[in-house]
């Protein structure tokens, strides 16, 4: 019944909308604006440092789905929702200078229409134009073992004739290890079998190129494009001294090499034509191309002190192409109403070569698998005010996914679904306050990771996966009321409550041949809540903030092994974190401390249950304005060291069989000191 409701609303609701906009009457625009004399304190070099200090928002990242439908952050520039899909959106705002950005909005109304689907708020950053400036970063990092970490970034933005360009280039070079990194194995009966101490040192190193184009023509319509060159390298090596006690003193009875090499490279293309129709209506087309080749290669020998016991290694090879077309139709009314309609095209490609050998020659698995995904989205939404400032959101889009996979097997999968969206909202308070509360109906379909048809392995954890041609995306219905508030003086508090029902979720199982790997397994439900509050301490102290959030969640799902009721994979039952800063009112100095509360979260694998620990982190900063274009910070994160662990405990043939064996996994990172070093010029 519920679903039906939810499925015939949407469709009452446009047309009653539809018709209520044409004689609607103009009202007053609620959003709530911010200029940039509001963040002078924070002395900003760049549009990020801006959004992140706007009061009680709180950014939510450009997603990594397939296609651009499904991956809409909650941030706008002039507008638009950023024009390349790969950069995230804190990339993509540090190539726009402060001196750039005019003001920033809160968009509650029907402003906010396709770009960003149905969000609580949304944030527009408006941008002068015209003028030509430049940023940098240079940061460098150390931990207490002399680990050394650099990154440079250099990004502009030019006229050139009538093209407004944005360029952006950036250098990464981390090391990452832990101070210390042990492993206990304990039989059933709790008996230590082995005792492994580990060296992980992890090196990964970035190189990446953004330049983006825009042009607009006399008849109003305007052309963008972009391009994205991105290049990833990742080595790992951990290197393990096994011993039969706890006591370390002596040689190791045994010594394991794992090693694993990671090496990325993607291209992306778009080219986005904004046609105007009449005064209106508007056309948008968007095209999209991308490529991303990447090859992993992983070897774990274990070997004594005269002798190699075992040697295995595994190979990947992933070529991923990506190509969309999306298109629609605009209709805005002076912030009264907002109605688009449109599709996306997109068609998605996988070719894979997976080997898995043991010793040098003896073949374990071999696999060869084709993947591809035509997938076809329509949709249209309506936004509008109504009378007694009740803001209406509609949508209503449909999916239409076909996907076919060749290697060892073939199969073709299809499926169809009608997506529903309704979100109400309720103004109230004075215009420049932005107070709401709210509810929201939706039905989302997750997509299909295309790893889970591929078979893999993780050395480093003894784990090896079986890839499953036959999978479903999950299917959720989600339900959520949600409040903002905000004063005059800065004060904000957003909050949200949800429940999602859930068909299909994807959960590990055991297959009939013995293999493990991903598959559908029922039904499931989650739910939680969300707040945020930032409160200015001006009476207690002076250019003082508090920002404190909580994220709070529980599910259930019927464990496809052992038929118990349980937590959903991946289920985070509480994160919390709280941040604090002072501007000093010389405008020069500021200072600040954070905390990140620890975290508990299960996994659960076919075989093993997987319960692991993050230990609190205690960050300080001291930032000092050098001049009025240049800033430096000095940071120190994880104050103390930081302990992470996890317990791995196995069951024979699976988590339905016998208690086996358990391993306690901990580890310590040390604390870090960085110098940054930002501006503009």
């Amino acid at each position: 019944m519920k679903q039906l409701a939810a499925l015939v609303i949407p469709f009452l609701i446009v047309g009653v909308g539809a018709s209520y906009g044409a004689e609607a009457k103009a009202q007053a625009n609620d959003d709530v604006q911010y200029t940039v004399d509001f963040f002078w304190r924070f002395r900003p070099q760049s549009a990020w440092d801006i959004v992140i200090q706007t009061p009680g928002f709180t950014v939510e990242e450009v997603g990594e789905a397939r296609g651009f439908q499904g991956n809409a952050g909650n941030v706008l520039i002039d507008g638009k929702r950023p024009l390349a899909k790969g950069a995230n959106l804190e990339d993509v705002l540090r190539r726009i200078p402060a001196t750039e950005v005019a003001y920033v909005e809160l968009i509650y109304g029907a402003q906010a229409a396709s770009d960003v689907g149905a969000r609580n708020v949304v944030l527009n950053v408006v941008t002068k134009g015209g003028s030509a400036s430049s940023t940098y970063r240079i940061e460098w990092s150390m931990n207490s073992r002399y680990r050394q970490g650099g990154a440079a970034e250099l990004g502009t933005a030019r006229k050139f004739g009538a093209w407004g360009v944005k360029a952006r280039a950036e250098i990464e070079a981390v090391r990452l290890d832990y101070d210390s990194y042990e492993r206990t194995y304990l039989g059933p009966s709790g008996d230590l079998t082995l005792f492994e101490v580990e060296d992980p040192p992890d090196d990964r190193d970035q190189v990446s190129a953004n330049l983006e184009a825009q042009r607009d023509f006399a008849s109003g319509a305007s052309l963008a494009v972009s391009g994205v060159l991105e290049h990833r390298e990742r080595f790992r090596q951990r290197l393990r001294d096994r011993y039969p006690t706890l006591d370390t003193s002596g040689p190791p009875n045994s010594m394991q090499d794992l090693r694993t090499q990671t090496d990325q490279t993607l291209v992306e293309l778009t080219a986005e034509w904004d046609q105007p129709l009449s005064q209106r209506w508007s056309l948008r087309n968007l095209l999209f191309a991308s490529l991303s080749d990447e090859d992993e290669n992983q070897t774990s020998q274990v070997s004594s002190s005269s002798d190699i016991l075992s040697n295995r290694s595994f190979t990947g090879d992933f070529l991923r192409e990506e190509y969309i077309w999306r298109f629609a139709v605009n209709n805005s009314s002076d912030g009264v109403s907002a109605f688009d309609v449109g599709g996306e095209l997109s068609v998605n490609t996988l070719e894979s070569e997976t080997v898995l050998l043991s010793g040098s020659s003896t073949m374990e698995m071999t696999e060869g698998l084709s993947v591809e995904e035509i997938r076809f989205e329509p949709f249209a939404r309506l936004n509008f005010n109504l009378p007694g400032d009740i803001l209406f959101e509609g949508g209503l889009s449909g999916e239409f996914v076909d996907i076919s996979v060749r290697g060892d097997a073939s199969t073709d999968n299809d499926a169809s679904y009608v997506l529903p969206s309704i979100v109400l909202k309720k103004q109230f308070g004075t215009a420049d306050t932005g107070n709401l509360v709210g509810v929201r109906i939706s039905r989302d379909v997750s997509q299909l990771s295309f790893g889970d048809f591929v078979a893999s392995a993780k050395f480093g954890d003894e784990q090896e996966f079986a890839g499953n041609q036959d999978l479903l995306p999950d299917d959720r219905w989600r339900y959520a009321v949600f409040s903002e508030l905000r004063t005059k003086q800065g004060r904000a508090l957003s909050v949200e409550a949800f429940f999602e029902d859930i068909t299909n979720p994807l959960e590990q199982v055991a297959f009939e041949d013995g293999g493990f790997g991903i598959a559908n397994v029922g039904d499931a439900e989650r739910w939680g809540a969300s707040a945020k509050l930032s409160w200015p301490l001006e009476r207690l102290l002076p250019g003082g903030l508090l920002v404190a959030e909580l994220e709070w969640q529980d599910s259930r799902v019927d464990d496809p092994q052992t038929g118990e009721t349980r937590t959903l994979n991946f289920n985070l039952p509480l994160k919390s974190s709280l941040d604090f800063r002072q501007d000093l009112s010389s405008g020069r100095l500021s200072w600040g401390a954070s905390v990140q509360f620890a975290e508990d979260q299960d996994l659960y694998f076919a075989d093993a249950d997987n319960p692991f620990f993050r230990g609190e982190n205690i960050g300080a900063f001291l930032e000092l304005t050098v001049t009025s274009r240049m800033r430096a910070k000095f940071s120190l994160d994880r104050i103390g060291g930081q302990q992470n662990g996890d317990d791995l405990l196995w069951f024979e043939p699976d988590r339905s069989g016998a208690f086996v064996g358990s391993r306690i996994s901990r580890r310590q990172r040390s604390t870090v000191g960085s110098i940054a070093l930002s501006g503009q010029f």
